[in-house]
């Protein structure tokens, strides 16, 4: 004998029921069919009291509703009919039919009953099997979380897959994701168009008001209505960065939520947070270790990881060329002790502010220490580099650095410029000292001028003083 669970399966296809009777049955009888809206359609609910329970619940639903039992029996051509109004008399019309209309099914009694009870369990069955599904999903959307920390992707990215798991793992509707950048805002999950500020100022009013201001997952008490796009929603999870709003994660959701559910996307939120701080924790050691504190551009540490890697690109057979600049500012230490160390420091940020604008992005500026400053340059074989012209650039820009209190300060850099070709140097080291040298040299020509060393070939180097416009 079998131990399993007894159980229906409804056959999926077009189904029309006329539910006979407005009270606590026929309402329970739609709530329970309106699931399966989908294949099965309720054509309509009967009760001659307009006020009865189901009658309400139907026009929210624009379902048809009727008083006349008699009138809507005889005009219903659809399958099922099914009366849970106890009324004899009603009763024996309905057997009338079924003798008159062998297509349209007839229950009534303690079989609509039975009926009700079989399809109410197995309705249970499918919403536990939904609810568990919903719940390993909202997991695994917090298990990708973790891992997208590992890929180094950014905090945007992080929020955007985010969003995408939840919208999945609640079966929603739809679900839009909103970065807030203030005047940069950008949304993804439906359309592609920019966002209106006053919706954005709405929003950051709205949620971090002191009603929300806490809030992990937020049930709206009235649905949202984002205009622009002529979408509502009624789910909300804002993301802070302390006390500062700067995203929303939107959802647009048909059924209410358990209290599991609503637990375990409160759990979800909380571990988004705890996500994007990490990864801003990370960010902050990965500046650390990688970029000078002071002017913002990369230490020496990561300059030679960097400069090491450009000569494996060449190793592996990749043409190209690579350049070597060294800065060196003129007459620091008498700048530091006439005017202190504070103003030192202003210049520095402003030599590696300059220095950086006229480089091109890809090329690599680092502090190598004090007050020399170095560059690496890739270049493409075949095309010539116009190294005298953007380090004559730099020095001519240098010297319109002018800080406010300080006009008398008058500042200048000496650089060395060093440039190679494949297979002419094959050790990083060898770069920078051939540079270093040449910044040695550009000292010993006077100051505020650039010394060039270009290797030819292994054993032949072209040399030369350039001074700035």
């Amino acid at each position: 004998m079998s131990n399993s669970i007894p159980h229906i399966q409804l056959q999926q296809s077009d189904i029309h029921i006329l539910i006979l009777g407005g009270g606590k049955g026929g309402n329970a009888l739609l709530n329970l069919f309106y699931q399966y809206s989908d294949w099965l359609y309720i054509d309509g609910v009967v009760d001659i009291n307009e006020q009865a329970e189901a009658i309400k619940h139907a026009h929210t639903l624009d379902i048809p509703t009727y008083t006349d039992a008699l009138q809507a029996i005889e005009n219903f051509t659809g399958d099922i009919i099914i009366d849970v109004t106890a009324n004899t008399e009603l009763r024996q019309v309905l057997l009338q039919t079924k003798l008159k209309y062998e297509n349209i099914e007839v229950i009534s009694g303690k079989s609509s009953r039975l009926l009700f009870d079989l399809v109410n369990q197995e309705h249970k069955q499918q919403q536990t099997i939904k609810d568990k599904n919903l719940h390993l999903q909202l997991l695994n959307a917090m298990l990708d979380l973790s891992l997208k920390l590992e890929e180094h992707q950014d905090t945007t990215d992080i929020i955007k897959h985010a969003s995408k798991g939840i919208h999945q793992g609640l079966q929603a509707q739809k679900a839009l994701t909103i970065i807030i950048k203030g005047a940069d805002s950008e949304y993804f999950g439906i359309l592609d168009r920019p966002i209106p500020q006053d919706f954005v100022q709405y929003l950051q009013q709205y949620f971090t008001s002191q009603k929300h201001k806490n809030a992990a997952f937020i049930d709206l008490p009235t649905t949202l209505d984002v205009a622009f796009i002529d979408e509502t929603f009624n789910l909300a999870m804002p993301l802070f960065d302390q006390q500062t709003l700067i995203a929303i994660i939107l959802i647009k959701h048909h059924r209410a939520m358990d209290v599991n559910t609503r637990k375990l996307l409160e759990m979800t939120s909380s571990h988004l947070h705890l996500t994007i701080q990490a990864k801003k924790s990370h960010q902050a050691l990965e500046y650390q270790a990688t970029c000078d504190p002071l002017t913002g551009i990369y230490n020496r540490r990561h300059f030679t990881t960097r400069i090491e890697e450009e000569f494996n690109r060449l190793e592996r057979g990749q043409q190209g060329s690579l350049s070597c600049m060294f800065f060196d500012v003129d007459f620091f230490k008498c700048i530091n002790d006439q005017y202190g160390h504070e103003v030192g420091d202003i210049l520095l940020v402003r030599i590696a502010e300059h220095i950086r604008q006229h480089l091109r992005a890809y090329d690599i500026v680092a502090r190598y220490g004090g007050d020399e400053f170095i560059a690496l340059l890739p270049g493409e074989l075949g095309k010539t580099l116009p190294l005298e012209n953007i380090a004559c650039r730099i020095l001519d820009s240098i010297k319109q650095i002018k800080i406010q209190g300080y006009e008398g300060i008058h500042v200048s850099l000496s650089i060395g410029v060093a440039n190679i070709l494949p297979t002419t140097i094959t050790k990083s080291q060898d770069l920078i000292t051939l540079a270093d040298d040449a910044l040695y040299k550009a000292k010993s020509a006077g100051r505020g001028c650039v010394y060039l060393k270009e290797v030819v070939t292994n054993s032949a180097i072209k040399e030369r003083t350039v001074h700035a416009f």
